[in-house]
């Protein structure tokens, strides 16, 4: 991973995605941690990515994470084996091709 150097072509990023600690405090403690190469946008990702993993609808999550648009919160929506499992059998069940009960991945 590489560490954030500018925002678009202004070479700024926003306040809210400033780093909050940097250079060699923030590289140090990452390193003590274990996590040498961790960017607090990792945390972020993982974040919007667990929250609409476990259901949480897309526009709460957009509100959590001060998104601008739904589509940015999208792109953080990554299907799981399970989820695309659970969502087969409850297409199966509503057009009467399967009667199993639907296993919730979560």
């Amino acid at each position: 991973m590489t560490a954030f150097t500018g925002w678009g072509t202004g070479g700024s990023a926003p306040p809210e995605t400033r780093p909050i600690l940097s250079g060699v405090l923030a590289s140090a403690i990452r390193e003590a941690a274990g996590f040498p190469e961790l960017r607090i946008h990792d945390l972020r990702h993982s974040f919007v990515s667990n929250q609409l993993a476990a259901g949480t609808p897309i526009h709460v999550v957009r509100e959590m994470a001060a998104h601008r648009s739904l589509p940015v919160t999208a792109l953080y929506a990554h299907a799981s084996d399970e989820a695309r499992r659970a969502a087969a059998q409850r297409l199966e069940i509503r057009v009467g091709t399967k009667a199993a009960p639907v296993v919730d991945p979560l």
